[in-house]
C-alpha cells in the first residue's frame, strides 16, 4: 500500500490563481475612471474647454495605468464588443471620453497601423469622444450619438477617417475646432447634424458627405477664422443642409450635388452661395470626378486596412483634381 499516494488523493488542493485577462484590466480602469471623473459632469456643462480639460486629465492617467498592457486594434475591439453604452448621463460621457483615450494610445503605440471596428450594430454614444490624435482608421455599424465628436480639437489632428452605416445624431460634429482633420468620409449616415459646428479657427480640408440622412448636414461650417477646403457632399436628404455656411475666402471650395430638402444653404450670404458648386453649376468634368471618388469609396469599404490607406490617398488626389476642374 502506497500511504503517500492515498494520502495526496485525500489533499483538497487550492486551485492555481488564474490570470486577470487584458480585457478585464481596460474594463477595472475604466471603472476607476468614471468613478473619479463622473461628478465633474463635463458632458452636461457643455463647456468644450472643461470637457478637453476632463479628456486630457484621463487620458494622462490612462496611458500611466496601461503602461504593461500590449494595448492593440484587437483589444479595442473586443471593448467595443462587450461595452455598449446607450445611456445620455454623465458617465456614459466619461465612457466615451475614455474611448477616445483608448484609441489615441493605440493609435501611438502603433503609428504605422491602419484601425478598424465594426460594431455589429451595438450601441455606444460618445464613441471615440474629443479624441485628440487618429490615423487611418475605420468604423463601421455602430449605433450612438456623437461618435468622435470634437476629434482632433485644441491642437489636435485627425487624418484619414472613414465612418460607414452609421446611425446617430451629431457624427464628426466639431472635429478639428482649434486643430485640424483632413481625408474624412461620411457614407450611408442616418443622424441630424452630421459635421456641424466644425467651424472654430480650424482647419477642414478633403471632407467628404456621401447618401446621408437627417437634418443640419454641414450646419455652421467654416465660421469664426475657420478654414475650409474641399469638401464634397452628395446625395444628402434632410433641411439646413449647409445653412450657416461660412468662409472668407473667393474660392470654389465646396461641391454639393444632389442635395434634397429645405432650407439649403439658408442665411449663407450672397458671397458663400455664389461660391459653392451645386447641380446648376457643375462642370461634366467636375460630375465626372465625383463618380469616380464615390466609386472609389465604396470599394474602401470592402478593403483590408493596407490597401484602403491607398485608395484613401487616391480619393485625396481626385478631390484635389475635382476643386481644380474649372
Amino acid at each position: 500500500m502506497n500511504l503517500f499516494k492515498e494520502y495526496d488523493e485525500l489533499v483538497v488542493r487550492a486551485p492555481l490563481p488564474q490570470s486577470i485577462s487584458e480585457i478585464e484590466k481596460i474594463l477595472d480602469i475604466e471603472e476607476q475612471i468614471i468613478k473619479k471623473y463622473v461628478s465633474q459632469n463635463p458632458i452636461q456643462t457643455q463647456s468644450v474647454r472643461a470637457i478637453e480639460k476632463v479628456y486630457n486629465a484621463i487620458f494622462l492617467e490612462m496611458s500611466t495605468q496601461t503602461e504593461k498592457i500590449a494595448l492593440s486594434e484587437k483589444l479595442l475591439q473586443e471593448y467595443l464588443l462587450v461595452r455598449e453604452n446607450k445611456e445620455d448621463d454623465s458617465s456614459a460621457g466619461i465612457r466615451g471620453l475614455f474611448s477616445g483615450a483608448f484609441l489615441q494610445l493605440t493609435y501611438e503605440r502603433d503609428r504605422a497601423g491602419a484601425l478598424s471596428f465594426n460594431g455589429e450594430g451595438r450601441t455606444f454614444n460618445y464613441l471615440f469622444f474629443q479624441t485628440k490624435e487618429i490615423k487611418n482608421l475605420f468604423l463601421e455599424n455602430i449605433t450612438g450619438n456623437c461618435i468622435l465628436e470634437n476629434a482632433g480639437s485644441f491642437g489636435g489632428n485627425i487624418q484619414n477617417i472613414l465612418t460607414y452605416n452609421l446611425v446617430g445624431d451629431y457624427l464628426l460634429a466639431g472635429i478639428g475646432n482649434r486643430g485640424t482633420a483632413e481625408g474624412i468620409i461620411a457614407d450611408t449616415i442616418k443622424g441630424t447634424g452630421t459635421f456641424c459646428f466644425a467651424s472654430f479657427k480650424n482647419v477642414l480640408k478633403n471632407i467628404l458627405a456621401l447618401r446621408i440622412v437627417g437634418s443640419e448636414t454641414f450646419h455652421q461650417i467654416g465660421c469664426y477664422d475657420g478654414e475650409i477646403k474641399n469638401i464634397l457632399a452628395k446625395n444628402v436628404i434632410g433641411d439646413g443642409t449647409f445653412a450657416n455656411l461660412s468662409f472668407q475666402k473667393k474660392e470654389r471650395n465646396i461641391i454639393a450635388t444632389e442635395i434634397f430638402g429645405n432650407h439649403i444653404l439658408h442665411n449663407a450670404g450672397d458671397f458663400v452661395k455664389e461660391n459653392v458648386v451645386t447641380d446648376r453649376t457643375i462642370t461634366d468634368l467636375q460630375r465626372k470626378k465625383v463618380e469616380e471618388i464615390d466609386t472609389l469609396v465604396q470599394t474602401m469599404q470592402t478593403c483590408s486596412g493596407e490597401e484602403r490607406k491607398k485608395l484613401h490617398k487616391e480619393v485625396a488626389e481626385l478631390q484635389e483634381q475635382l476643386f481644380g476642374e474649372k
